[in-house]
């Protein structure tokens, strides 16, 4: 028999007595920790967060997945050591629909009210010298991140976040911050285009293509996609592009009427024995034709070809990102429980201009941590009062403010509340996220403080009240209480 076919088979066997399912630890992030943040001109205005609620990830896991009958659903199945496919699993708060267009036609809510927008990028080898993004790096973690009010810690993300909108995007992947190299392979795209109304299947709710409570869609599209700044130097074809490797997969959006939270789920082939069992074909030998048996196996096969093809890093600074992949094994990282993430999420403003409001980002920051150690002190606020001191005069008036030019396509770090203007409430913001009385600690007086700011008001909060408004919206109300409900500790 056929040695392929005898490995396809044993693909398909039950689990044996050794191979009991193993569902990987999820990342959590809060419930509430939802905030708002525009990447052009930085206004809410013409945005209604109930009719188009904000994107809140509650979870993210990613595993080793054995399908029951990989012919039939690839979401029925278990977690197992030796699955030959991933399972890669958000959680998002709430009622949330597919994308529509939102480039061409700018028809966001072609599936319903409140469309998903972003990025889960992936760091296959755990390691942020090889891969990133190079065209479009303000629309990714690296680039936005800061604009949560603070520096996500690690020494994975030292030197590579963006700080400010201007000269940190200077297209030369040679200087800092390195906001190009974020280490990733893949990434899982909530983005325009992905699929059409054909590529839909719904296995659970009416045929009006709005996704609605309790709904379950079915979509193939070009969901999960290698990092583009490979394609130069790559050898895959079939795609849209030479050197674009993003094969058709299908993707499960479902909507739990008892917990309100929407689960998207994407099942993706680790090898060509995992694809081939997907038709019931043998399994290829790696060909890089996207069109046929696609897999992350293939995709890290071509990386290796192609980085030992690819031009010195000194005459190519883009080759930088492919070449550390030269010598290495793709076997050796097929195991989704190494694999780093980080998360960008938003939704579009129904004005094209604004195009996205990022409202939840994995890692978190904690606001005001202006260094990145992960947590609040004097050398944090001395650094933004020091920012506002040597920058005062450039709008030509010195009153202990600082205005961003640009403002939101420009942003600064130091912009703790990110409405563009920098002053004491930037300073004060440094403090622990809550404690509107700055005495250190979250308790009934900072709640009675809050109730004090409470207001349905949209010309702008009172002077002492922007300490209230946790999640940047330019109001206090029941928004901002669920921080208060998760945090406040105090007596």
């Amino acid at each position: 028999m056929n040695i392929a076919l005898i490995l396809l088979l044993l693909c398909n066997l039950p689990l044996s007595p050794g191979e009991e399912s193993s569902p990987p630890v999820p990342i959590l992030d809060p419930d509430y920790d939802v905030v708002y943040h525009h990447n052009y001109t930085g206004v809410l205005n013409g945005y209604d967060p109930y009719e188009h609620h904000p994107i809140n990830m509650l979870e993210l896991s990613m595993g080793k997945w054995k399908p029951s009958m990989p012919e039939m659903d690839l979401f029925d199945g278990d977690y197992i050591p030796g699955g030959k496919f991933v399972k890669i699993e958000l959680k998002l708060e709430g009622l949330v629909n597919p994308p529509g267009n939102a480039i061409e036609e700018y028809k966001p809510y072609k599936y319903g009210n409140h469309p998903v927008y972003g990025y889960v990028e992936i760091d296959i080898d755990a390691d942020n010298s090889t891969g990133g993004e190079v065209t479009d790096p303000h629309h990714r973690y690296l680039g936005n991140i800061a604009r949560f009010g603070g520096m996500p810690t690690g020494e994975v993300f030292a030197d590579r976040v963006a700080k400010n909108g201007t000269s940190d995007f200077d297209n030369n992947l040679d200087t800092k911050p390195f906001v190009e190299r974020h280490g990733e392979e893949f990434h899982l795209a909530f983005v325009a285009d992905q699929f059409s109304k054909n590529d839909i299947d719904i296995v659970n709710g009416n045929s009006d293509t709005i996704f609605q409570s309790g709904e379950e869609w079915i979509i193939t599209g070009k969901w999960f996609h290698r990092a583009h700044a490979f394609e130069p130097y790559s050898w895959v074809y079939g795609g849209y592009r030479d050197g674009e490797y993003s094969p058709n997969c299908p993707i499960k959006f479902h909507h739990d009427q008892n917990t309100d939270i929407t689960t998207v789920t994407l099942i993706f082939p680790l090898t060509n024995v995992g694809a081939a069992s997907v038709t019931g074909s043998i399994p290829e030998t790696p060909d890089r034709d996207v069109s046929n048996q696609a897999s992350i196996h293939e995709a890290l096969s071509d990386l290796v070809d192609s980085a030992s093809h690819a031009p010195p890093p000194a005459n190519d600074s883009v080759a930088g990102l492919i070449i550390g992949w030269d010598g290495k094994n793709p076997n050796q990282y097929l195991n989704p429980a190494n694999w780093r993430a980080t998360v960008l999420l938003g939704t579009p403003h129904p004005h094209k201009i604004e195009k996205y409001i990022w409202t939840d980002a994995y890692p978190n920051v904690i606001r005001g941590d202006i260094n990145g150690d992960g947590q609040t002190n004097l050398t944090d606020v001395t650094a933004v009062e020091n920012f506002i001191q040597n920058h005062d005069l450039n709008d030509g008036c010195r009153d202990n403010t600082v205005r961003i030019p640009n403002f939101a396509s420009n942003f600064s770090i130091y912009d703790i509340n990110h409405n563009g203007i920098l002053n004491s409430d930037d300073v004060a913001l440094t403090s622990r996220i809550g404690d509107c009385d700055l005495d250190g600690d979250v308790d009934l007086a900072d709640f009675s403080f809050w109730q004090l700011c409470v207001t349905t008001d949209t010309n702008g909060l009172p002077p002492d009240c922007p300490l209230s408004d946790l999640n940047n919206d330019g109001l206090v109300d029941n928004s901002d209480f669920r921080w208060f409900s998760a945090i406040m500790a105090g007596p």
